[in-house]
C-alpha cells in the first residue's frame, strides 16, 4: 500500500539514535584485541559552506566516538575515525587510541582524559578541513565514505547543499521524500550503504544569508534525508543533540535556499493579495493538508478580517508550468482553502469566486530564464493559493 507522507515521516522518526548505533558499536567491540584489520572505523563526512554553523560534535556524537576509542585495548588495537570530504575528494584518518608516550595502550586513570584529547584532535582536523574550502557535495563525500572500511557514518553537516543531482533550491520543500531517494538511486547519485550506519547530525544549522528554517522546515529537512539516506541502504537516524552555535569556518559560499513564507502586498483600489506557498499546506502533487491545524493557522488572520465584512475574497489555485496545466489540482486546493475559511465562520457570501487557474495565471516567461528555457529554481515560487481581499462596497 502506498504509504502517505505523513504516515511515511511518522514511521521514521520513531528510530532511537542508540539503537540506531547498537548493532555498529557492538560489531566494533566484538572485533577483539590484536586483530587491527579487522577493528571497524568511523568516517566523518563534512560539506560544509559559509551559511552553516561550524560543524561541530554534539554530545551524542561524542559517546559513540569515545565509545569507538574505548573499544581499542591491546597492543595492536586501533580506533580510527575517517574524516571525508567531497571535493576535492580527500581521506584524513585520525586513530583515537588512547596511548602512552612509549605507544603502549593507557588502559589506567589517564584513559579516558586521553581519549577526549584524541576526539578534541580529531575536531582540530575536521576544522581544517572545513576551513580549507571545496565544492559542498555531501552526496559525493557519502560516496566517498563508503570507499573506506566505516560501519558507522557521522554526517556533520546542514543538509541544504546536498550536491550530486539535488539541488534544494529546485525541488524545494514539497517533494516526497522516497519518491526523491528512488529517482536519486535511478541516477546513480547515490551509493550503496547497504550494512553500515548514517548519522546525519546537525540537520538545519544554518548561518549567514540562509534564512532560519522554521518548525515545519527543519521536520520536512529530516524527512527528506532520512528518505534518501533509507535509498542508500544504510541504517539511518538523526541526531538533533544541541551543540555550540559557533560561526561558519568555510569560506565556499553556500546556496542559499527559499524558506516558504505567506506574503501580503497591497494591490490596486485598496485591494490586498495574500499569497501562501503551497508546501506550506498540502503534500507533493496533493490537495490533503499536510497539517490541517496548521493551515487552519495559515488562513486565521484572512478568515478574522473577513468575518469583519468589510472585504470579500477570491481564491486562486495556482501551480507551475510542468506536465499539464494542473487545472485539476489547483481547483481541489483553492476549494480546501475556501472550505476552510467557511469554516472558520466567514459568510459563504463573501467568498466571490474560487478560481482554477493553474499554470495559466502567470506570463509564460514565468518559469524560463534569461534564454528563455524552463528554469527549475523558478517553479517552487509558481506554487500557490492566491487569496485576493476586496473592500466590500457597503450599502
Amino acid at each position: 500500500m502506498h504509504q502517505t507522507p505523513r504516515s511515511w515521516a511518522r514511521r521514521r522518526a520513531v528510530k532511537v539514535l542508540h539503537i540506531a548505533l547498537g548493532g555498529a558499536l557492538l560489531a566494533t567491540a566484538a572485533c577483539g584485541s590484536g586483530d587491527a584489520q579487522a577493528t571497524a572505523s568511523i568516517a566523518v563526512v563534512t560539506a560544509s559552506h559559509d551559511d552553516e554553523l561550524e560543524p561541530t560534535f554534539s554530545p551524542g556524537d561524542i559517546g559513540l566516538l569515545s565509545a569507538h576509542a574505548q573499544s581499542a585495548r591491546g597492543r595492536d588495537d586501533a580506533a580510527p575515525v575517517h574524516v571525508v570530504t567531497a571535493d576535492p575528494a580527500t581521506t584524513e584518518t585520525v586513530d583515537l587510541t588512547p596511548r602512552r608516550p612509549n605507544g603502549q595502550v593507557e588502559l589506567g586513570a589517564r584513559r579516558d582524559a586521553l581519549i577526549a584529547d584524541r576526539i578534541a584532535q580529531l575536531a582540530r582536523v575536521v576544522d581544517a578541513h572545513v576551513r580549507a574550502g571545496g565544492e559542498p557535495d555531501l552526496l559525493g563525500a557519502l560516496g566517498t565514505a563508503t570507499r573506506t572500511d566505516a560501519s558507522v557514518i557521522l554526517v556533520l553537516a546542514d543538509g541544504l547543499a546536498p550536491g550530486r543531482g539535488w539541488d534544494f533550491r529546485v525541488s524545494g520543500w514539497d517533494v516526497y521524500p522516497p519518491d526523491l531517494g528512488d529517482r536519486l538511486r535511478a541516477t546513480g547519485a547515490l551509493p550503496d550503504a547497504r550494512g553500515r550506519t548514517i548519522v546525519l547530525s546537525g540537520l538545519g544549522r544554518t548561518a549567514g544569508d540562509q534564512p532560519l528554517l522554521g518548525v515545519r522546515e527543519q521536520q520536512r529537512l529530516r524527512e527528506l534525508w532520512l528518505g534518501v539516506c533509507a535509498a542508500t541502504g544504510a541504517r539511518c537516524t538523526v541526531d538533533d543533540g544541541v551543540r555550540p552555535a559557533r560561526p561558519p569556518l568555510s569560506p565556499v559560499p553556500g546556496p542559499v535556499v527559499d524558506v516558504p513564507r505567506i506574503a501580503t502586498v497591497p494591490g490596486p483600489g485598496g485591494t490586498t493579495e495574500i499569497t501562501i506557498p503551497t508546501s506550506v499546506l498540502f503534500g507533493p502533487d496533493s490537495c490533503l493538508f499536510i497539517d490541517p491545524a496548521a493551515a487552519t493557522a495559515a488562513v486565521a488572520d484572512v478568515a478574522a478580517r473577513l468575518r469583519s465584512g468589510g472585504e470579500t475574497v477570491t481564491v486562486s489555485g495556482r501551480t507551475a508550468p510542468v506536465g499539464d496545466d494542473g487545472i485539476s489540482l489547483a481547483r481541489c486546493r483553492a476549494q480546501q482553502i475556501a472550505d476552510l475559511l467557511l469554516a472558520a465562520g466567514v459568510d459563504p457570501d463573501l467568498v466571490l469566486d474560487v478560481r482554477a487557474d493553474g499554470s495559466r495565471a502567470d506570463p509564460p516567461d514565468a518559469a524560463r530564464d534569461a534564454s528563455g528555457r524552463l528554469d527549475p529554481a523558478r517553479l517552487p515560487a509558481l506554487r500557490r493559493v492566491v487569496l485576493t481581499l476586496t473592500p466590500r462596497e457597503m450599502p
